[in-house]
């Protein structure tokens, strides 16, 4: 590698840059006399008897950033985004020759004193960090630039991607397995309820299309600013109330494009517990970017899988049409034009469980959402989805939820909350909004 094109690349872009061979810097702009990395932290022996804990801790921190810099990049074969928290992010690629090149910090917000401090105190350093203003999409062209020049690949902006060192995001799924596309800030820097922005957001969920989001949540594709009123007093508040738009919308775009009403409303329930522990916007904004990722996911899986399997797909359509009627097993082969044991083979196959237990599931999980969001009697419930008496109901529920309908009603009462004051907030302000907040 020609480390004079990295030297030119500082020169022009004024972001710092670090090559390494495994674990060794054997490249760095500026010099270590003018920019001291973070990484340094990691050079100190962590044996030595006179080392402080907290020594011990940067040493730790530094370390772990890097270890994760490289499992991404072993785990990536295009160039990505590296945020350690809310604003401050790396550029990270690899050579042809498995060399690990780091650009940055940068931060993605204004880089006044404070955050510099507050960057300079978190590793300890000894000088001020040089740590400049950088937008994502900035970073993204000079990544896109040092790829072409280093390696002679010629890719996309929209190739890189983004992960996110904040544990408290990154390392939790709502699906429960482990996934890297954890991004970080978003659209929601505009206003997320425009129209234009649901109308979007919605089309490219419902087609389960990951290309179309990771554009839309890195902000390559634009869209146009407009405001429609202050949603709350302060950040927090206004952010929080989005993001339970963000996730109604995303569940509702979900369903329409395939996923089981029992999936969708399951993983916007989970995603709006998890919102509820959020403390900072910055959390928020995260998480909201994550369940935009996973629900487009979660609809591409069900979209190819309904490809090797249309009879089933047609057989679920056909019992959501249905599910407030008795169904008969028997009676949905001819609709959709197989013989019965044909369709109930195929349906085991595919799903795991007999069509008469997808039917029992996909009520229970309707059941929940009006038990979580209307005053119903839980007779009136039982009797709308058909279930042959109020004690079958809970018989059947309970082995869906663990709970009767009456233990499930109480526990989620606390849960509707940010719903309940989203509704308030959208009626005393006439906020326009696409979405309504029952799922």
């Amino acid at each position: 590698m020609d480390t004079r094109i990295l030297k030119k690349l500082y020169q022009i872009f004024e972001v710092p840059v670090i090559v390494y061979q495994d674990s060794e810097k054997i490249k760095q702009y500026p010099p270590e006399n003018i920019f001291r990395s973070v990484f340094a932290c990691r050079n100190t022996c962590v044996s030595e008897p006179q080392l402080t804990s907290e020594s011990k801790c940067l040493h730790d921190k530094a370390q772990k950033l890097f270890d994760y810099m490289q499992e991404m990049a072993v785990f990536r074969e295009l160039p990505f985004l590296l945020f350690e928290d809310d604003s401050i992010f790396y550029g990270v690629l690899k050579d042809e020759e498995e060399n690990l090149i780091i650009f940055g910090p940068a931060s993605e917000k204004k880089a006044d004193k404070k955050r510099k401090r507050s960057y300079h105190y978190r590793y300890h350093l000894n000088e001020d960090p040089l740590l400049k203003q950088q937008s994502k999409k900035e970073m993204a062209k000079l990544l896109v630039l040092a790829g072409f020049l280093i390696n002679g690949k010629d890719i996309e902006t929209d190739s890189i991607r983004i992960a996110n060192c904040n544990e408290g995001i990154i390392k939790w799924s709502a699906s429960g397995d482990t996934a890297y596309q954890q991004l970080n800030q978003s659209e929601y820097e505009r206003d997320h309820n425009s129209m234009e922005y649901e109308n979007k957001l919605i089309q490219i969920v419902e087609n389960g299309d990951m290309d179309a989001m990771y554009k839309l949540v890195l902000g390559t594709e634009q869209l146009e600013d407009r405001h429609i009123g202050d949603v709350a007093a302060d950040e927090r508040k206004r952010v929080e109330y989005l993001a339970v738009t963000l996730i109604v919308l995303l569940s509702r775009a979900a369903t329409k494009g395939g996923l089981s009403y029992e999936k969708s409303y399951g993983l916007a329930d989970v995603y709006l517990r998890r919102l509820e522990t959020c403390k900072e916007a910055e959390e928020m904004l995260a998480l909201s970017s994550r369940a935009q990722i996973e629900f487009t996911k979660k609809v591409k899986i069900t979209k190819m899988e309904n490809c090797r399997f249309p009879h089933i797909e047609r057989c679920k359509e056909y019992i959501n049409q249905y599910l407030q009627k008795p169904i008969k097993v028997g009676d949905i082969a001819p609709a959709i034009g197989v013989s019965r044991s044909y369709l109930s083979r195929k349906f085991m196959e595919a799903e795991g469980i007999t069509i008469q237990q997808y039917i029992t599931k996909e009520r229970c999980a309707r059941a929940a959402n009006m038990l979580k969001n209307s005053d119903y009697p839980i007779s009136i419930i039982s009797e709308y989805f058909c279930f042959s008496s109020q004690s079958h109901f809970g018989n059947r529920f309970k082995e869906y939820s663990g709970l009767t309908p009456k233990e499930y009603r109480n526990q989620k009462s606390a849960a509707i909350t940010l719903e309940k004051k989203y509704k308030d907030v959208k009626k005393s302000t006439g906020m326009l909004c696409g979405a309504e907040i029952i799922l």
